[in-house]
């Protein structure tokens, strides 16, 4: 999700409001060949907050200044569009986040931006925010406050797709009176990551992704009692802030950004199964919003280094600490949230 992102619209989040005014979201296409680059994109340009795509023959040329690619607008409303989400079959359609028919809903369209389609469904005071697709693209975790508390649920989409009339059919994953947001689907599809607000931090959370509907809350419990559900453990300390965090495409890492060890967000890399953390950035500015390439060899964030929100990149796997980051966008506009 963008900069400008609607968890700041509904105040849920100090730290993303202090980001708000980066303007604009880069979300990189997987699964398209070296030779053609597309990239969603979120931005502010034209006023209200769209969705575009950015196609270049060079994928090069992207990181240089973002001169001579063709920028096409793929979404048109009101409202607010924002949090691009590109499906894992080659990115062939974009999950993201409106306020054009109220509220604030989830909608799917094309990678062209063609046939917008409403995916969730709720009163105007609901919010549904946050899209992280499971890796097989059937279905769509995301975070919302329709329960009157933030928790994170699951769609499938073909269901929200073929049943517009009778609701969403969106299975809830959490319910606790924390404020649960920001999922992020593992490879292997078995587990979630997310941040919930615990002791006055945001900590990252990891809970099962139940194999049935009944490991899910369910709205009437039977007589005999709620089925056992999935139970979130804590991957972080209460200490300071964790947020966003993000998968190793092979599973091994989670990148997120915290102010663990300094006053200012960093980036950090924990083992998932050694529990290790990494620290990859060292700098006065803030960094946030990690991404890992398809290939997992890079690891994006974004950083306010040279008076600017742009776009870096460190090698990955980390060969030391704090590897040295390459700064990858120069446009004078800003640039964020690669993905």
């Amino acid at each position: 999700m963008s900069l400008p992102r609607a968890l700041m619209i509904v105040g849920v989040s100090l730290v993303l409001a202090m980001w708000a005014a980066a303007g604009a979201a880069l979300a990189l296409g997987r699964g398209l060949s070296s030779a053609r680059l597309q990239v969603a994109l979120y931005s502010a340009r034209d006023g209200d907050g769209e969705i575009y795509r950015m196609d270049t023959a060079d994928s090069n040329s992207i990181w240089s200044r973002l001169w001579g690619s063709i920028t096409v607008r793929l979404s048109r409303s009101e409202g607010w569009d924002a949090s691009p989400a590109r499906s894992p079959d080659n990115g062939d359609f974009i999950a993201f986040e409106s306020g054009r028919d109220g509220g604030l809903n989830l909608y799917l369209m094309g990678a062209n931006g063609g046939d917008v389609r409403r995916l969730t469904t709720g009163a105007d005071s609901s919010r549904n925010i946050d899209p992280t697709w499971s890796p097989d693209g059937t279905r769509i975790a995301f975070a919302s406050n329709r329960s009157g508390e933030w928790d994170l649920y699951v769609l499938d989409v073909e269901h929200a797709l073929n049943n517009p009339t009778d609701g969403d059919g969106a299975l809830q994953l959490t319910d606790d009176e924390f404020q649960d947001e920001a999922p992020a689907w593992s490879p292997d599809g078995r587990q979630i990551a997310y941040v919930s607000w615990h002791a006055e931090n945001f900590q990252i959370f990891l809970i099962d992704v139940p194999t049935t509907d009944a490991g899910f809350v369910a709205n009437d419990t039977p007589p005999d009692g709620p089925p056992p559900r999935p139970q979130p453990r804590a991957l972080s300390d209460r200490r300071a802030r964790y947020v966003e965090p993000t998968w190793s495409p092979d599973g091994r890492w989670l990148a997120f950004a915290s102010d663990r060890l300094e006053r200012n967000f960093e980036i950090y890399a924990m083992d998932i199964q050694s529990g290790d953390i990494l620290r990859l950035t060292d700098d006065s500015a803030w960094d946030a919003r990690p991404s890992w390439s398809a290939d997992g060899h890079s690891l994006f964030f974004e950083s306010y280094r040279e008076d600017n929100w742009d776009i870096y990149a460190l090698d990955m796997p980390p060969t030391s600490d704090m590897p040295a980051a390459r700064r990858l966008t120069f446009d004078p506009g800003r640039d964020a949230e690669a993905n």
